[in-house]
């Protein structure tokens, strides 16, 4: 019996597919991935590949998924024993779950065919972008083609990142094909939903813990040049909402001494695959001026180093390829300070650039179970705009002049390099299976009153406020013939505007418009009649009468004599006896 249990515990430890004993190691690969996606979402997957190992044992070969059901491995068209080992990769700052499996192959070459089914290569929800993460088959000696199959009825996709060198379409289906004739570094990627939706909830309690009244604020995700945001709902009503000068949406309230309120709000974030139309040809000195604030070089970003080239293309490239280096060698702990020393520098070359805070729902090889949180940077190129640039990103997709659906930006930090980041952990992100009924028309609620002074003379208050949606750029209002410009407004914003009016405008009836300021004109949206208020005259004119009344009063009692007392007849007095002394 002793006997048999060595036996067995020697077969447990150096038995079966031990790698640290018997392991081959790969000399030359050439794979052919082949993912079929089924209607219901569900992807099969065929590996074809023909290797050269050197010695004898077991070859570790990576899948580029997280799960494998059903899985066959055929050597040389034989089934064979196999083992499977869940494990993970680190790529610069992201962790990425794969599987290997494990196999004794019969010869220093062979052929393989492995076959399996999984549902971890294409996002769930309304994440529809499938991913084929680059691995490491311990071999540069290798060539792979991926190909990739949906039904139409998915839509037609954007690659992101690398571009498909060969594309058809037949029997209801698309049909996608990379080729790379070395080993990639980089995913590829397939978007069939060019906008993804997410719903944020916001949950935060705000405390007062003063003996005086504070005002508090908690704020809202921001729109960008990818990302349009929808505020359905915040309760309690702000004392007041606006944007910040970095365009982050603020809710303000006034609590008194050791108050508190618990705010909730939520909403609805659209983010869109964008490819930008660079213009290789525009310098750094086309940088609008409006702009300088961006390129100050103060607080984080005061130590840049400046990049030198012909034109903003290849000033940002040469920067950005320096931080993906150093986001490869870094982790999610420190990755904040690349970042930061990437902002820098572009500033430092005269190129605008700010920081973005907010949720990551795919790393660029899978479909994150849990969002996290993550930063990015946001580069100004002329005639481009603002554009996404994440060096960890880059890492693991060609993410230069893209921007994918899975950055959902909740804070911009650009003017003030020190303003304090929005608190993570107060905003719940989920994904949408679909896109909501989003309303897209702008019409705000308008309200004038003239508040008449004298004849001839009024002070005019006009109110516009936004209703639940997303913010407005461009907002004017149109009143007396003149157009008068707002900007951009919060959703649920309230804007006041006062001024004089003289002579028949100060009473007359007349109509305010607001809508979209254009060419000096407004697009009317909404309008409303003026209201008449004669309370301050009212107000206006008892004053001045109680005014006049008193100073006739006052008047007429300067002009009365002065007595010191007045005459009393009963008293008659001898003037002998007034002589008489004591």
């Amino acid at each position: 019996m002793k006997k048999f249990l060595t036996a067995f515990v020697f077969l447990l430890a150096f038995g079966g597919f031990n790698q640290s004993v018997h392991a081959a190691e790969l000399s030359s690969l050439d794979i052919t991935t082949a993912i079929t996606i089924a209607e219901d979402d569900t992807q099969t997957v065929v590996q074809t590949v023909e290797a050269a190992s050197t010695g004898d044992g077991v070859v570790r070969f990576p899948l580029p998924t997280k799960e494998a059901n059903n899985l066959s491995v055929e050597i040389d068209g034989t089934a064979v024993e196999y083992d499977l080992e869940a494990t993970q990769v680190q790529r610069g700052p992201f962790t990425v779950d794969i599987v290997e499996v494990l196999f004794t192959p019969p010869s220093a070459s062979w052929q393989a065919e492995l076959s399996y089914d999984t549902t971890s290569l294409l996002g769930d929800g309304e994440l529809k972008t499938i991913a084929v993460a680059a691995l490491d088959y311990s071999t540069q000696n290798v060539t792979e083609q991926v190909e990739i199959t949906a039904p139409l009825t998915l839509g037609v996709p954007v690659a992101i990142g690398t571009q498909a060198d060969d594309s058809s379409v037949g029997g209801g289906m698309q049909t996608y094909v990379f080729r790379f004739d070395e080993a990639r570094t980089t995913s590829v990627l397939l978007d069939f939903a060019t906008t993804q939706s997410y719903r944020l909830n916001w949950s935060e309690e705000l405390k007062n813990t003063s003996f005086w009244w504070q005002t508090k604020q908690v704020v809202l995700a921001p729109d960008t040049n990818q990302q349009v945001v929808h505020i359905e709902d915040i309760s309690p009503k702000p004392t007041t909402i606006h944007l910040d000068t970095d365009g982050n949406i603020i809710a303000m309230y006034n609590l008194g001494p050791k108050r508190s309120v618990k705010v909730e709000a939520s909403a609805v974030a659209t983010v869109r695959s964008v490819r930008y139309a660079i213009d290789d040809d525009r310098g750094v000195d086309e940088v609008p001026g409006t702009l300088e604030a961006y390129v100050s070089q103060t607080g984080l970003w005061a130590s840049g180093q400046e990049q030198t080239q012909d034109t903003a293309k290849a000033t940002i490239e040469t920067l950005y390829e320096a931080a993906t280096e150093a986001a490869s060698q870094t982790n999610s702990d420190s990755y904040l300070d690349v970042l930061n020393s990437f902002i820098a520098d572009v500033r430092a070359s005269g190129l605008p650039a700010r920081l973005i805070a907010g949720t990551l729902t795919h790393n660029g090889a899978q479909a994150l179970e849990n969002p996290t949180q993550h930063y990015w940077a946001e580069v100004y190129l002329p005639g481009t705009g603002w554009m996404t640039a994440d060096p960890a990103m880059n890492t693991m997709y060609e993410q230069f002049g893209v921007s994918d659906g899975f950055h959902v930006a909740e804070f911009i930090r650009g003017i003030d390099s020190e303003k304090p980041p929005k608190n993570h952990n107060t905003v719940q992100l989920l994904a949408l299976n679909e896109t909501p009924d989003l309303p897209d028309d702008f019409i705000p609620l308008v309200a004038q009153t003239k508040y008449l002074l004298l004849p001839g003379l009024s002070f005019t208050k006009t109110t516009i406020t936004m209703l639940a949606g997303a913010v407005v750029d461009g907002v004017g209002y149109e009143d007396g013939g003149n157009a008068y410009r707002l900007g951009s407004l919060a959703p649920l914003q309230e804007m006041t505007r006062w001024r004089l009016a003289l002579g028949s405008a100060s009473w007359g009836p007349s109509t305010v418009g607001v809508g979209l300021l254009q060419n000096d004109a407004v697009d009317v949206v909404a309008e409303a009649d003026s209201n008449l208020s004669f309370i301050p005259a009212i107000v206006l004119a008892v004053v001045v009468a109680a005014s006049v009344y008193g100073f006739i009063v006052w008047r007429r009692k300067r002009k009365e004599p002065v007595r010191v007392h007045e005459a009393d007849e009963d008293i008659q007095v001898d003037a002998e006896d007034l002589l008489k002394k004591p």
